[in-house]
């Protein structure tokens, strides 16, 4: 028997990606916005920026489960740069916005 393997789609992992980026900007919009008590914003920014977290992890390895099993392995290297470059980002921005 001989059976091909179905490439997996490439898409889904931008779309967990973006998911995950909105996520992320929410949590620092509604933990940090003016008028929310200190303590309710940080409990607000944790638990949104830990569900974020999870689907970032989760984005990471759907995006090289899928580069692997495509038998792409530059997409996988670009898979692991672009997770944490797209964290490192974000934080940068809404830090620099909330000073």
């Amino acid at each position: 028997m001989n059976e091909t393997a179905k490439k997996l789609p490439f898409s889904y992992f931008f779309i967990f990606l973006t998911i995950t980026t909105a996520l992320e900007v929410l949590a620092f919009f509604l933990g940090m916005k003016p008028g929310t008590e200190e303590i309710s914003g940080l409990i607000i920014f944790n638990s949104i920026l830990g569900l974020s977290a999870i689907l970032g992890f989760f984005s990471l390895m759907f995006g090289i489960v899928t580069s692997l099993r495509n038998k792409k392995i530059s997409t996988a290297i670009f898979v692991v740069a672009t997770v944490p470059l797209v964290y490192s980002l974000v934080f940068k921005l809404m830090m620099g916005i909330y000073r």
